[in-house]
């Protein structure tokens, strides 16, 4: 027989998992040489040889002594310190009795920067996040923390399917878990003899037991009870410990303040007494708020005990009265009372049949048994995640363009942030290959945090995405994903599995050399063909550039346009200026077009037109004569603010009346759904796109002239757009295949 070292709290220890391994352990000694680690002085067992955490660590340091098997029981308090931390050196099976254990990782492991680490190591950038600026309450309630101990373990078992649906939700994936039913040993029922001593006869019994705690909706139920009970022919106990005593104070206040005779608090019950209860009880309550992939063993104890159950742990549909929720008013729970009190015992035998057929000791102790010989001699790597998504923000992190493009990188990474689980990693080219943007994203994020970048090793199911511009212009490299894939990262990523994708903002430089540097466009063409050599899909930022790409060669290119910021609008009812206003986004370049909208309004000064023009844009590739005029600022009517944050660009566009983009050609034109405001545009086929016949459009710089002469005559409305980043993130991660 193999060698078993069994990890647990151990009765006498006030834990619901003591009693669970007193119970298992019985039944699994038929198929394991079991020995108990505990640092305990007196347990109540002592069939069983026992030995300290310190003798299990020497034991599993030798291999001829180390055990042959290892079974930890994890929950989410303090008691499993010993258990975590030997779990993460000594790989076995886990009980994951809580699959959320964030409140045992706060209190075990919140000291020097330990829990933080851990929280970004397995939920990344938005884990933190939401660490630092949420209250740990709320974190806790999305965040569970148990990835390092799962992927360090060789299988997980969980009691219920919510544990397997919580999975889902955080990880995409919950491969890696077991289920096994939380075990119970079949009891024989006296209810009359119960009933008979508890001097219940003649009386519907209504019973909840456990501690009390807002979580339970005791307060609820009795507001309930209140309503719909107080005057049957039933009584109701509350029996369980005080989880808090103000709250105990409450509910006895309120029995008091509605003169209900007919439901007592018992308080905390010996396990004689305990037993005695259920026993009378006819009916039994076990409710919950927030349900976090525990099992409830007060709701097992009701089952085995052949009451009819009102409960809203999912799982129970077919044997217990179901309320997924209580709603404020509480009505659902009123029907339930009324149900269960005018109920025979029809579910109540389903519910013993269940407990016999599902939770027998011994099946759940042959179960365990056959999942851990499976786990040890099919050894299998767990993982969480199956995939990673990498977004390559090398241009931001290397020089910070304060471009379209660079804004378009940071919406789209903040959104892919906030509309996913997934581990999404900021990664630069660090001179070889890529490496995770840690330090730099820390920082920009204004997280009280350090932690060193880390090389990215490709993964399978690792997701590449190139997002940001993939040219760098007087940079060594100067196509950076050029040096990657010479170097073997994309060769490597593909043979593991992983996927590559890139979004492609324009081919301007080869569809309109004019505007750019002079090796521009060759640069561009080897992008281009270095694309089609790693095999990427392409996501194209609009039909224009879909278009562009199909003309170079390229097959099957998707478009996700581009969503607004709703940050953006919040300026939006601030009254206008008086004077019409008039604002231009964009870098400062030939291709824009600024100059003509300025020579405009140099016009408008000459005969006397009242309009203002405001230019946001890094300055970039125009002649020196321009760049003067713009940056030394003689014109009254013309304002160069340079580039800007988001929330001064809100600010502006909030004080203006219209937008112009008299751009002679562009990828897509964020500023035209972003700003909010009326659009006067450069007849080019991309706005057309973008606005349709929503905006005034111009051919020339005569017919801006007239435009801009004749506004105030003239009623436009500013183009509508519902389409968030989010929802551009959204269907990023679709084409993604996550």
């Amino acid at each position: 027989m193999k060698t078993l070292a069994y990890h647990s709290p151990f009765l006498p220890q006030k834990s619901g998992i003591s009693h669970y391994s007193s119970e298992l352990l019985s039944a699994l000694k038929a198929h394991y040489d079991i020995t108990l680690v505990s640092d305990e002085a007196e347990l109540l067992d002592q069939e069983f040889p026992i030995i300290t955490y310190e003798r299990f660590y020497e034991l599993m340091s030798d291999e001829s002594t180390a055990f042959d098997r290892v079974i930890y029981n994890m929950g989410n308090n303090t008691l499993h310190y010993n258990i975590y931390e030997c779990a993460l050196n000594y790989p076995g099976v886990v009980i994951l009795h809580d699959f959320f254990i964030p409140n045992f990782m706060h209190v075990c492991y919140d000291y020097d920067d330990i829990l933080q680490k851990e929280i970004f190591k397995e939920y990344g950038f938005q884990g933190l996040f939401e660490y630092f600026y949420n209250s740990y309450e709320s974190f806790a309630k999305k965040y569970p923390l148990n990835r390092s101990l799962i992927e360090c373990s060789k299988t997980i078992i969980v009691h219920t399917k919510k544990a397997f649906s919580l999975a889902n939700e955080v990880y995409k994936n919950n491969d890696f878990l077991n289920i096994m039913p939380l075990l119970r040993q079949n009891i024989s029922l006296n209810k009359i003899k119960a009933k008979k001593e508890l001097k219940l006869e003649n009386t519907k019994t209504f019973g909840v037991f456990g501690f009390t705690h807002p979580i339970k909706q005791n307060l609820e139920l009795l507001h309930s009870w209140a309503r719909v009970m107080k005057d049957k022919n039933a009584v109701l106990f509350i029996v369980g410990e005080n989880g808090l005593p103000d709250f105990n104070e409450k509910l006895k206040n309120f029995l008091a303040e509605q003169n209900i005779t007919n439901a007592y608090i018992v308080g905390w019950a010996d396990d004689e007494l305990y037993k005695r209860y259920l026993s009378a009880c006819d009916v039994s309550i076990c409710l919950r708020k927030t349900h976090l992939g525990e099992a409830s063993a007060a709701l097992l104890d009701c089952l085995n005990y052949q009451t009819t159950t009102i409960t809203n742990f999912s799982g129970f549909d077919d044997c217990a009265i179901y309320v997924p929720q209580v709603s404020d008013d509480g009505h659902e729970l009123d029907a339930a009372l009324l149900k269960a009190y005018n109920s025979d015992d029809s579910l109540a035998k389903r519910a013993k049949e269940r407990i016999i057929k599902k939770h027998d000791p011994d099946m759940c102790a042959k179960k365990i048994f056959e999942i851990t010989e499976r786990a040890y001699s099919e050894p299998k790597e767990l993982k969480c995640f199956k995939n990673r998504v990498l977004v390559d923000i090398s241009a931001i992190f290397r020089t910070d363009p304060q471009t379209g493009i660079s804004r378009v990188v940071w919406q789209e990474l903040n959104a892919l942030f906030q509309s996913t689980t997934l581990p999404v990693i900021p990664v630069y080219f660090d001179g070889q290959g890529y490496s995770s943007a840690n330090e730099f994203m820390l920082k920009k994020l204004a997280l009280p945090f350090s932690i060193n970048d880390e090389k990215i090793i490709p993964q399978k199911g690792d997701i590449f995405y190139g997002v940001d511009f993939s040219v760098m212009y007087h940079c060594d490299p100067e196509i950076p994903i050029l040096q990657a894939h010479k170097n073997g990262f994309f060769n490597e990523l593909k043979k593991v599995g992983g996927k590559i994708f890139f979004l492609v903002h324009d081919l301007l430089p080869l569809t309109h050399p004019e505007f750019f540097p002079y090796h521009a466009g060759e640069l561009h063409l080897h992008w281009c063909e270095l694309l089609k050599d790693i095999d990427a899909k392409l996501i194209a930022i609009s039909n224009r550039v879909k278009n562009d790409l199909l003309a170079y060669g390229f097959k099957d290119v998707c478009i996700v346009h581009h969503g607004s910021n709703k940050n953006l609008e919040i300026f939006q009812n601030i009254a206008k200026n008086k004077t019409p206003t008039f604002i231009c986004v964009g870098t400062i370049e030939e291709r824009k077009g600024i100059k003509a909208i300025c020579l405009a309004f140099e016009r408008l000064a000459l005969i006397g037109a009242n309009a203002k023009l405001i230019i946001v844009g890094r300055m970039g590739r125009v002649d020196d004569d321009f760049r003067a005029f713009l940056e030394q600022g003689e014109h009254e009517n013309i304002i160069y603010k340079g580039f800007c944050s988001d929330d001064e660009l809100a600010e502006l566009y909030a004080t203006s009346h219209a937008l112009i983009a008299a751009s002679y050609d562009e990828g897509f034109g964020l500023p035209l759904i972003e700003s909010g405001l009326p659009v006067i545009a450069r007849d080019i086929e991309v706005f057309r796109e973008v606005l349709g016949d929503n905006a005034l459009y111009f051919k020339d710089n005569l017919e801006l002239m007239n435009i801009l002469i004749n506004y105030k005559n003239i009623s436009l409305l500013p183009p509508k757009n519902t389409r968030t980043w989010g929802d551009v993130a959204k269907e990023l991660l679709e084409l993604f295949g996550v």
